[in-house]
């Protein structure tokens, strides 16, 4: 779920005047700021969301100063929203992997501690849609992690919950998707958790590994409060017209321990534009 910044411009002749705002050192300045460990990669770590939407109110109230504006307000709406905040652990065979480097913990994962075996599920056959999880329970994977080609499960038809209807009732040890290419990070927060963990992998994995091992925790928080920005600036004309500029402010946050994901082009600069934005048609 993404926390947006919103700036409503009234559509009419706006008169715009250029100053000794310095539009282009602002941008960098906002962006180095929300990308920077204060803010904790902008998730409900160290209230780094919350944070972030302050300074957005305090930086908007310095930039714009004129009768123009109505001043920001919070639009709080929940969510559920799963985390992963504590020890972060993954090794293959002996190996440890390193977060972000070689492996991301999928958003909807549970948390997990325990070594198990691996066995394998990447050829064509297992990804028939209506047979997908008779073959993956045919495997008896129940105390072992399966291998999934990512890029085939998301061949499967998926609906409203996206792909989640085929991984929920599968009683399995954990999943380890194999990617074509190094995973990204997730994209966005879990509405819920699988029973088992999951892993995302590149394409380095090794295709005869023996045994791998999990230790992370995660929180399911049902109910979780964020808040949208939301700012006005009013034209002169008196149109009922208007443009909407929106960007969302939040991030990930971190996946484990020291683990940040800090966000800059995701979309710490995005809200720095919508600032200078404001800036510039407020004058």
């Amino acid at each position: 779920m993404k926390k947006l910044f919103a700036i409503v411009l009234a559509f009419c002749a706006i008169s715009c005047t250029q100053d000794n705002f310095n539009h282009v050192q602002e941008f960098e300045n906002i962006v180095a700021d929300l990308a920077s460990p204060e803010f904790a990669g902008r998730s409900l770590y160290q209230d780094g969301e919350l944070r972030a939407a302050n300074y957005i109110v305090e930086k908007f109230n310095e930039f714009c100063t004129s009768d123009f504006v109505e001043k920001p307000f919070f639009q709080p709406f929940p969510y559920p929203l799963n985390t992963t905040r504590g020890d972060m652990f993954f090794s293959v065979d002996g190996k440890e992997y390193k977060p972000f480097e070689d492996y991301v913990v999928k958003e909807f994962s549970t948390g997990a501690d325990r070594t198990m075996p691996i066995v394998y599920a990447l050829e064509e056959k297992f990804y028939t849609p209506d047979k997908f999880a008779a073959n993956i329970a045919a495997l008896k994977a129940e105390n072992a992690f399966v291998v999934l080609d990512y890029d085939k499960f998301h061949t499967l038809p998926s609906e409203g919950d996206r792909y989640f209807k085929y991984l929920k009732d599968l009683n399995l040890g954990g999943v380890i998707f194999k990617w074509s290419k190094m995973p990204n990070y997730f994209k966005a927060r879990a509405f819920f958790t699988t029973p088992y963990p999951v892993v995302c992998v590149g394409p380095e994995f090794p295709a005869d590994a023996r045994e791998a091992s999990v230790k992370f925790q995660n929180e399911f928080i049902e109910d979780y409060t964020a808040n949208n920005v939301i700012a006005w600036v009013r034209g002169t004309s008196g149109s009922d017209s208007c443009y909407t500029f929106i960007a969302h402010y939040d991030h990930l946050g971190l996946m484990g321990i020291d683990n940040f994901c800090l966000g800059a082009n995701d979309n710490a600069s995005g809200t720095a534009a919508l600032l200078t934005l404001a800036q510039y048609y407020s004058q």
